[in-house]
């Protein structure tokens, strides 16, 4: 017996093969019809199941549709071969299944149209800017911080992605300091009177060129007249006439400035339309036994337009340690016996009060002639005062 009998050997031999691609798919039959579990149901109606049978065929032309292995299908696509299904019961509202979705509509032209629109596309133009002009003159004609200033204008402006203008059209620089000069008056002196204490004599006064900063302080220096240039016709007045009263000699002072124009007005209401002003003077007598001998007129008053009517009323302070503060002041707020306003205080008001002190003053001497002088007052030293037309209540 040959030994190679009690063997059976088995050949395999593999050569390659082209499949195409896609050529088995699945095929499905038509659903059975829905099957009611009548065990639960004895209606036979409400859900049920539905089943269909699935088969993978052959696409090959050669074939015709053959029906082959499932394992040649694409497992994944495999169809459903069972599905949920109901039937309706007695009563119960029936619709079909949804149908098969629509073909998307679309538009679709036989040829391409061409279609077109005019446009503009703006050129590029850049900002177009005029020359600077001349530095105009310094704002201040000495000192420091005076400005210069020059400016430009838009000739054209920017279009399209040009350069845009600048927001910046002026320029401003600082001047040159050039010195200032200017004439300085100085303070009246006292009346000077030649030969003598009293009667008239004449008041002084200096008038300086200085140097400065444009600020007339105490920094500035003296120089030259001639840098100042021609003195103006106000301040070239350097000396006035002036007196000083004797003793025993009546003296007037000069007239105070104008009042504020007032109305006549009773509860805040005028009946006229012509307000009055006035003026006051003091007399200055040396001797009260000389009262007699001086003559003029104290006071003054004159027509102006405008005036308005004011209210006079007495204000009174707290106390405090026994003393407080009494002033009179105006319907405006104004406090008009605190010697700070000068222009109020010449009205009626005012004239009528120096009025009443004159008759006051001059009863006090009518009284005093009556006694006997048993000694001679003593000489009177010259007196000087400054009166400014104000009164104080």
């Amino acid at each position: 017996m040959n030994s190679f009998d009690s063997f059976s050997w088995q050949v395999y031999e593999a050569v390659p093969c082209y499949t195409e691609c896609n050529q088995y798919s699945w095929v499905v039959e038509p659903w059975s019809p829905c099957k009611i579990n009548s065990e639960q149901n004895s209606l036979h109606c409400g859900e049920g199941i539905q089943t269909r049978k699935v088969r993978c065929v052959s696409t090959a032309e050669d074939d015709g549709g053959e029906t082959v292995s499932n394992a040649l299908c694409n497992q994944a696509e495999i169809p459903d071969r069972t599905q949920k299904c109901s039937l309706y019961c007695p009563r119960e509202c029936a619709v079909s299944d949804w149908g098969q979705w629509s073909e998307c509509p679309q538009l679709r032209l036989e040829k391409p149209v061409q279609t077109s629109s005019r446009c503009m596309v703006g050129c590029t133009v850049d900002c177009r800017l005029s020359a600077w002009s001349a530095w105009s003159q310094c704002s201040h004609t000495c000192g420091a911080g005076g400005q210069m200033v020059r400016g430009r204008s838009v000739v054209l402006r920017a279009a399209g992605e040009g350069r845009p203008c600048p927001e910046q059209l002026t320029q401003h620089r600082s001047c040159p300091v050039k010195p200032c000069y200017s004439w300085l008056l100085g303070p009246w002196s006292p009346c000077k009177i030649q030969g003598g204490q009293c009667g008239d004599g004449l008041q002084f006064r200096n008038l300086t060129c200085v140097v400065h900063d444009a600020s007339v302080s105490a920094t500035s220096k003296p120089v030259e007249n001639a840098l100042c240039g021609q003195l103006p016709l106000k301040e070239s007045v350097l000396q006035l006439p002036c007196s000083v009263p004797c003793p025993g000699d009546c003296h007037l002072t000069e007239w105070s400035e104008w009042s504020s124009c007032e109305l006549t007005c009773i509860n805040g209401r005028s009946f006229e339309t012509t307000g009055r002003q006035s003026r006051s003077r003091a007399f200055i007598v040396q001797s009260p036994e000389n009262q007699e001998s001086c003559s003029g007129q104290a006071m003054e008053t004159r027509p102006c337009s405008g005036g308005k009517c004011y209210d006079y009323l007495w204000k009174t302070s707290l106390w405090r340690d026994n003393i407080r503060t009494v002033w009179c002041q105006r319907s405006d707020g104004i406090n008009v016996t605190d010697g700070k306003l000068k222009m109020w205080v010449y009205g009626v008001s005012a004239g009528g009060f120096l009025l009443i002190v004159f008759l006051i003053f001059t009863s006090y001497l009518m009284c005093k002639k009556t006694k006997q002088h048993q000694s001679t007052p003593p000489q009177q030293k010259p007196l000087t005062l400054a009166y400014d037309g104000d009164v104080d209540m």
